[in-house]
């Protein structure tokens, strides 16, 4: 007969060729048009090779609770809010969108606004994890730019305005504004 297989050990499954001989490397599991289902692990699966910087040990993909505020002054509503992760290994992926927000606390102190609820704390480096971000309706000048972070060791962070000299922070505009952003950190 022609083919390959499988054999068994203590603790393991391994590979062989046609004659029952383990084999290294050199036989597929499925092809292009016969596939498997579904593989169901409770460890890891390697990838590209056998060290630990090859094991990818966790994927997951989720929704999330996600927070506006005005620094310090407590949350912001936020109609429609969508809050999206991706993990891989060590590395998450976030994406949300506030929808429109209202009921500003506070919103006459000037203050940055705040962002929380994140799924998995970031790792603890020695600074912040920068993030793309868009703002639609903002009711304030348009003479500045938008930024913002993650803190480091943290499941939140900031965005803020800045002008050429310094930061413009800016609650009072955020009533009606619709933000969008965008981050990718390491795990702690």
């Amino acid at each position: 007969t022609s083919g390959s297989g499988l054999t068994g050990t203590s603790n393991a499954i391994l590979p062989t060729e046609q004659t029952g001989t383990p084999t290294n490397n050199n036989i597929d599991l499925g092809n292009s048009t016969l596939r498997f289902k579904n593989i169901y692990l409770g460890g890891g699966v390697y990838l590209g090779g056998t060290g630990a910087a090859n094991k990818l040990d966790d994927y997951e993909e989720g929704t999330f609770t996600l927070t506006i505020s005005v620094e310090g002054q407590g949350n912001a509503t936020q109609s429609n809010s969508i809050a999206n992760y991706t993990k891989i290994g060590n590395i998450v992926h976030v994406t949300f969108s506030t929808g429109t927000l209202s009921n500003i606390p506070n919103p006459s102190t000037g203050r940055a606004w705040q962002y929380g609820g994140l799924p998995f704390t970031s790792k603890n480096n020695t600074g912040h994890t920068p993030l793309t971000l868009r703002v639609q309706s903002l009711a304030a000048d348009a003479n500045f730019g938008m930024c913002g972070f993650l803190y480091s060791n943290s499941n939140a962070g900031r965005i803020e305005a800045r002008t050429a000299t310094s930061t413009a922070n800016f609650s009072p505009a955020m009533n009606g504004a619709n933000l969008q952003v965008s981050v990718t950190y390491r795990t702690a």
